[in-house]
């Protein structure tokens, strides 16, 4: 049971449970009035987010062998594959809040993993991070510029701030703090 994410309003949780079986998804009320399982498949599904408009959800699933990307409605349904085409895994999305044809996520890229987004109207995906080690676990903050990610370099893990347009990046976590990661935002409500 993990990867809890709040839709842009504050109504509804979308997460990852395993109690029947494989890691689905489900979706509920901030009530606890009860969950829908609204990706129900043999597969092994993980990292749910919300669009901007709390409309769709965008998630990683083994489905087709490696971990890929999928978008569908939040109440369930028919899912499709995004063809990000950048690498055979693809994982931890983030949908940028102020930009509803961008995502942000994970890829393996060499021995390591780095951050890329991609673009659902021109189709494409490209490489943000150029990190030594592991860039990961993209988060978007509501600027829709700038993200947090984890940057794992030998046993060090740390937060990072990045500017996608200047690419400056600014670690965050002092090194005395051991292993900082999993970095989170969550927007102001009005």
């Amino acid at each position: 049971n993990m990867s809890a994410r709040y839709s842009p309003d504050g109504s509804r949780l979308a997460m990852v449970l395993t109690g029947p079986g494989n890691a689905d998804i489900y979706v509920g009320t901030n009530q606890a009035k009860g969950l829908n399982r609204i990706v129900n498949s043999s597969a092994l599904e993980a990292t749910p987010c919300w669009s901007p408009d709390g409309r769709d959800i965008v998630f990683a699933s083994d489905t087709n062998g490696g971990l890929a990307l999928f978008r569908g409605s939040a109440s369930g349904g028919q899912y499709s594959h995004i063809p990000t085409q950048i690498s055979g895994y693809c994982a931890e999305p983030d949908w940028n809040p102020r930009n509803a044809d961008q995502i942000a996520f994970t890829i393996r890229q060499g021995a390591g993993f780095q951050i890329a987004s991609y673009s659902f109207s021109e189709r494409k995906s490209v490489t943000l991070t150029n990190e030594r080690g592991d860039a990961i676990q993209p988060c978007w903050l509501n600027d829709g510029r700038h993200m947090l990610y984890t940057w794992r370099s030998g046993a060090a893990e740390r937060i990072v701030l990045f500017d996608t347009i200047s690419k400056k990046r600014t670690v965050l976590s002092p090194a005395n703090l051991g292993k900082v990661s999993q970095a989170s935002f969550l927007a102001p409500r009005g």
